[in-house]
């Protein structure tokens, strides 16, 4: 047999060969390579972060919201909470097509009566979830008194601005169910008591929620973040004003003077707007979670 005989007789496949070969010129990316090119893809820049306190009574079930909103798990009415989010947790979320993280420290009951506590965890954060049991008018009690304390802490502060959003937690069911005889605190209480918190230094917002079926969790902390946008925005106007009113009683305004007119004035206010639109200014409304 010549070589030219046995190499033609080598490249003669058997069927299983042919199947093979076909499956191998026909194959494409499985879904398993895309999602890890996906991986590998850098990640999108953050946009900002939120400081957020979360305070209330024992019980009332602060850690399961974190839970919740972190983990999207719950454990059982009566059952200890996950001691991972005990003291805190930490997510991405997605406002408006930018991504943030949302940093939530908890303060245990116990360190409530510990005025340095609280007072040191406003003073590293933004916001507050004020969260309290539906079914227990103590704990309803209890925010009131957490809101006059931080109130005190912003005083000494010199803090301005502080966002907080109330939280009816343990709002199970529909709307019949919550008017049952366990429900110790209505709907139209809390948010009459946001709107009495929410003068002052402090914006204050309100949803009822449940840890246990997830009901406006996440919704507690879009609403939040977007609440921190608007805070964020109107402090740098503030400063924005307040230096220019430095400016003014030094003559250094841009060259005009101190006897510059009322136009001159509307013209830096209207720069100052389309600065903030066309610039890094936080962009406004809640879309979606990552």
């Amino acid at each position: 047999m010549s070589d030219t005989d046995e190499e033609r007789d080598s490249m003669i496949l058997s069927d299983e060969e042919k199947q093979y070969f076909r499956a191998l010129l026909a194959w494409e990316p499985s879904n398993a390579l895309t999602i890890m090119r996906k991986r590998s893809a850098p990640e999108r820049p953050l946009a900002g972060r939120f400081r957020v306190l979360v305070l209330g009574s024992k019980g009332c079930g602060k850690t399961a919201i974190l839970t919740r909103f972190c983990k999207n798990s719950f454990t059982g009415e009566g059952q200890p909470p996950d001691s991972a989010y005990e003291r805190g947790c930490q997510r991405r979320i997605k406002i408006k097509d930018q991504i943030y993280v949302v940093d939530a420290l908890e303060l245990a009951p116990s360190q409530l009566s510990e005025g340095h506590y609280l007072r040191h965890a406003v003073a590293i954060t933004e916001a507050a979830v004020l969260a309290y049991d539906v079914r227990s008018r103590d704990s309803f009690v209890l925010v009131q008194e957490l809101h006059q304390r931080i109130q005190e802490a912003l005083v000494v502060d010199e803090r301005q601005h502080y966002c907080l959003i109330l939280a009816g937690n343990k709002a199970d069911g529909d709307e019949d169910s919550r008017e049952d005889g366990d429900r110790m605190v209505t709907e139209g209480e809390g948010y009459e008591l946001a709107s009495s918190l929410g003068g002052g230094r402090t914006r204050c917002a309100f949803r009822e929620t449940s840890a246990r079926t997830g009901e406006n969790v996440d919704n507690l902390f879009l609403l939040l973040g977007a609440e921190l946008l608007k805070m964020r925005q109107l402090t740098e106007q503030c400063q924005e004003q307040a230096d220019y009113t430095s400016m003014e009683a030094t003559g250094q305004t841009n060259g005009y003077g101190l006897n510059k007119s009322p136009k001159k004035v509307t013209k830096w206010r209207v720069w100052g707007l389309l600065r903030r639109a066309f610039g890094d200014a936080p962009r406004k409304t809640v879309v979606t979670v990552v």
